[in-house]
């Protein structure tokens, strides 16, 4: 390969103006060559290089000769990778994982376990767009970081990661005259020297996250996004989690308009998940958010602010969120929000006195925001959330009645096995009494719209297949059952709408028998099975203003049993009236589910269906018998219960009246061939309609 220019930078940013690294880095690779002709390399943990990397690691342009600034690759400029596990004994200047002055740069990986690095980039497009560009340190001494770089195009989802070693200035993405967008840093571990930026940009810099895990922070400087001319610094989102230190000079923001003209607050967040914060002032978010842990405890205080400069939160939306499955509030419980060592802390001169607190997405609390004096805001846990359902006993908290839709899953599931029921019912019902052995299959499929205080639309298929004997006047039948459908619920809540879907699906095994007393008649069944339903749903609210996804899935065993009465009134040669009266009852198992940190158990679910009718067949010819069944059910039962840390969760309920009507005509084309054909309607509690079909044959 050609041989190496040596170009080396010294103390690549170790200003306060984040773009001063880039302006570095642009004139680095302005009067440097830089060839490598692989793309993949490598610093082993002696320092040694392969290839030898001189003075810029640049995994562009293969076996070419060395590139001037204007010049252009032959080679690929995404998805190369560079792992640098330690650096030669002079060190390594530029450490970039593709360049390219006039193409997409995209999908670049850097990784730095060791060594003594002035600047890593991920990827740097001059006039294109430098996109999903990643490094890694693990470890090392680097001066300065970027995820991706473009001057003229821009900067968008490139990510910086921390997780050891000693590190400068480190920025997401950077787009010099362009734009930069979507850019993320995290700080897992490691010492931070520098500053800590998402992205800059002179046209927009929004849309950056920055999530602080851990490790020690001295920057002078953690923002979201830094405009350099005077454009919008907004949407941005600065996460603490676990026990960062972070230093004196540290002040957190949410964007930085170097100008001073333009809009670097709007749609900015801090999220603060952990307690005994320390940093020197915080300015431009348009949220302040605090959520307490299961192990934070009353009286903690959150952040402490040590400028002698007074602190404008004025305007800014105040939320408090609770997170964890085993601690709850108690009523009066305190918590500090923010605390100024020196100076004031300005708030609105009327201040909102409540607001609403959420653990996960199941406990709801109610919080009265006070100033204590005017250097303390401080956050009361108080009962008052006013629910017609669910409960909030002694704790400060009540169960929110989004969580309604998390039991209707299993309504839907138990629905769906009670349809399997009608079908079982239905199919023995209409197998021909003649003696011997009979091989039977049924079919039925359909949609039913259930009210429950809200309502669930179950459709789908009910499939059976068995063999049965009659002897006289007792049959005996067994079968093995099986169920595939979906469903949607919606509920209309107070200040929200959960609709929710998912498929539910069942399979199992049964037997029925059946003894004639002439034309009196008892029966009976019993059957087992699984149960297995998912849960979808992108409505709920949790502790913070997005939409919570929820998903899961339920394993439940079931059991069902029915009894049933009737007499075959013979009132013509041609026409039976059978009245009749049924018992069905169904047993879905217990279940639990951890769902956004907090344990919800959902209790076992039964259900008593009572049916009182009369069913109509007319003999039309010796081959084809017409029938039709009029009746009432009563659901007794049906209801849903669960908890959620220890509190009831609102109850949906299948309990109520249904109306049946039933329409069907039975060919016998044989002796031993049998085909029933029939459809049925509800009306009343539980609304649709089904169409099923029975072929038997007997031997």
């Amino acid at each position: 390969p050609p041989a190496y220019k040596y170009n080396k930078i010294n103390k690549l940013s170790r200003t306060i103006t984040p773009s001063a690294l880039s302006c570095a880095i642009f004139l680095a690779l302005n009067t440097t060559a830089y060839a490598l002709p692989n793309n993949e390399a490598s610093c082993d943990i002696n320092g040694n290089c392969s290839p030898d990397l001189g003075d810029i690691i640049d995994v562009n342009s293969a076996l070419a000769p060395p590139l001037e600034s204007g010049g252009t690759g032959t080679k690929s400029v995404t998805g190369n990778k560079v792992t640098v596990d330690n650096s030669p004994a002079t060190g390594i200047s530029i450490v970039l994982g593709a360049f390219h002055n006039a193409k997409e740069v995209s999908n670049n990986t850097v990784t730095i376990n060791g060594g003594v690095i002035d600047g890593v980039i991920g990827g740097f497009s001059e006039n294109d767009t430098a996109k999903e560009n990643t490094v890694t340190i693990n470890g090392g001494t680097v001066g300065a970081v970027m995820g991706g770089i473009s001057i003229s195009g821009t900067a968008k989802e490139n990510s910086v990661t921390i997780n050891g070693g000693t590190v400068g200035d480190v920025m997401g993405g950077s787009g010099r005259r362009g734009t930069a967008k979507e850019n993320s840093v995290t700080i897992n571990g490691g010492t931070i020297n520098g500053n800590i930026i998402g992205s800059e940009s002179s046209e927009g810099a929004g849309n950056n996250t920055i999530i602080i895990n851990g490790g020690t922070i001295l920057s002078e400087l953690v923002s979201g996004g830094y405009n350099i001319y005077g454009s919008d610094s907004i949407n941005n989102t600065l996460t603490i989690n676990g026990s960062p230190k972070f230093g004196e000079k540290t002040i957190l923001l949410g964007g930085i308009d170097e100008e001073g003209t333009a809009d670097s607050t709007t749609g900015n967040t801090l999220n603060l998940h952990t307690t005994d914060l320390k940093v020197k002032n915080i300015a431009h978010f348009e949220n302040l958010r605090f959520f307490v842990q299961e192990d934070t405890p009353k009286d903690s205080t959150f952040l402490t602010l040590s400028t002698d400069k007074d602190t404008d939160i004025t305007g800014t939306k105040i939320g408090v969120g609770v997170e964890g499955n085993t601690s709850l509030l108690k009523d009066g419980d305190k918590l500090v929000l923010i605390k100024k060592e020196q100076g004031e802390l300005k708030t609105d001169a009327t201040l909102t006195n409540t607001v609403t607190g959420m653990q996960g997405i199941a406990v709801k609390y109610v919080f009265e925001l006070e100033k204590q004096d005017n250097q303390t805001l401080i956050a009361k846990a108080k009962s008052g959330f006013n629910s017609s359902s669910g409960s909030g006993g002694s704790t400060a908290g009540t169960v929110h009645p989004q969580t309604k839709s998390l039991l209707e899953s299993g309504l839907a599931g138990l629905n769906f096995i009670n349809n399997g029921a009608d079908l079982v019912d239905s199919a023995m019902t209409q197998l021909t009494p003649d003696d011997g052995i009979k091989t039977f299959g049924a079919i039925r499929g359909g949609k039913y719209r259930t009210e429950t205080g809200s309502h669930i639309d179950v459709k789908g298929t009910n499939l059976l297949v068995g063999v049965g004997r009659q002897a006289g006047q007792f049959q005996f039948g067994t079968y093995v059952e099986a169920g595939f459908g979906s469903y949607d619920s919606e509920n209309d809540i107070k200040d929200t709408t959960v609709t929710a879907e998912g498929d539910t699906k069942y399979y199992g095994i049964g037997a029925t028998l059946k003894q004639a007393f002439n034309r009196f008649f008892v029966e009976g069944g019993l059957r087992l099975g699984h149960s297995q339903t998912t849960y979808n749903s992108d409505d709920f609210k949790g502790s913070t203003t997005v939409a919570t996804e929820v998903k899961f899935t339920t394993k439940r065993a079931y059991a069902g049993a029915n009894f049933g009465v009737g007499y075959n009134a013979q009132l013509s040669d041609a026409f039976t009236l059978t009245p009749y009266g049924k018992v069905f009852y169904t047993y879905l198992s217990n279940e639990q589910q951890h769902i956004e940190g907090s344990l919800f158990k959902f209790d076992s679910v039964r259900s008593l269906r009572t049916q009182l009718g009369a069913k109509m067949q007319y003999q039309l010819s010796d081959k084809t018998k017409l029938y039709s069944t009029l009746a009432w059910e009563n659901e007794a039962k049906g209801k849903a219960t669960g908890t959620v840390l220890g509190l009831d969760m609102p109850s949906p309920s299948l309990k109520g009246n249904t109306g049946i009507v039933e329409f069907g005509v039975t060919f016998t084309p044989s002796q031993n061939l049998s085909i029933n054909l029939g459809a049925t309607g509800n009306f009343g509690k539980r609304r649709g309609a089904s169409a099923n079909a029975l072929i038997s044959y007997g031997f």
